[in-house]
């Protein structure tokens, strides 16, 4: 059942600290997001699941989160519809941790902190290849010009033409798959796995891309 929308007009939630506030209700990237009052996306939960119930939790950035799409749209809400669909005693909760532009420190310090309390049987990281931020990490480019690519990736991210909407991304990532761009997540997996940096050391350049 889609997530009802509360009436009257709802505040544009732009910014990381506008979506990780508790019991926020608003509009984020064209979809209606709620938080409940631990601070993560879905309804609330008791910490201590019911008897019978199989608590997953999964942790993770934007991705997990769901941003752009609707509550019911992000994986972990559909991978709770799948498991509960067959018919059966076992019943199981799936909560999203998720929360955009978090790394791979801040996505366990916020399971730590949040998600351990309610008592997971089951925890589950959803992992991207820009999680692992830290001394090994590299970036592909400099700040400007992977935003200038961000905004290229979304261009008709609020297109009216669904085709556009559609078609557009998934262009994109065929492109940089093929021929990398600075910029593109491709480029930075790239980077970040064949250019090693020994601690105490200068770059070790195993491979690169220009």
């Amino acid at each position: 059942m889609p997530t009802a929308v509360p009436p009257g007009d709802l505040p544009e939630l732009r910014t990381l600290w506008d979506i990780a506030m508790p019991n926020v209700h608003g509009i984020s990237r064209g979809h209606f997001y709620r938080a409940n009052s631990a601070g993560f996306r879905r309804p609330e939960y008791s910490e201590t699941p019911r008897p019978g119930v199989f608590r997953i939790v999964i942790a993770g950035d934007s991705v997990t989160m769901g941003a752009g799409v609707t509550e019911e749209g992000a994986y972990p809400a559909r991978v709770e519809a799948m498991l509960n669909a067959p018919h059966g005693d076992a019943r199981y909760e799936v909560l999203n941790l998720g929360l955009s532009g978090l790394n791979i420190r801040y996505v366990v310090q916020r399971l730590e902190t949040i998600g351990l309390r309610f008592r997971p049987d089951l925890v589950a990281y959803g992992f991207t290849v820009n999680d692992i931020e830290s001394p090994a990490y590299r970036a592909s480019t400099d700040l400007p010009t992977y935003m200038a690519h961000r905004q290229l990736y979304y261009r008709f991210r609020d297109s009216s033409s669904f085709l556009l909407r559609v078609v557009w991304p998934r262009l994109m990532s065929v492109s940089d798959t093929l021929l990398p761009r600075p910029g593109s997540t491709c480029t930075t997996s790239i980077k970040t796995t064949f250019t090693i940096r020994p601690r105490g050391q200068s770059s070790l350049q195993v491979s690169t891309v220009s």
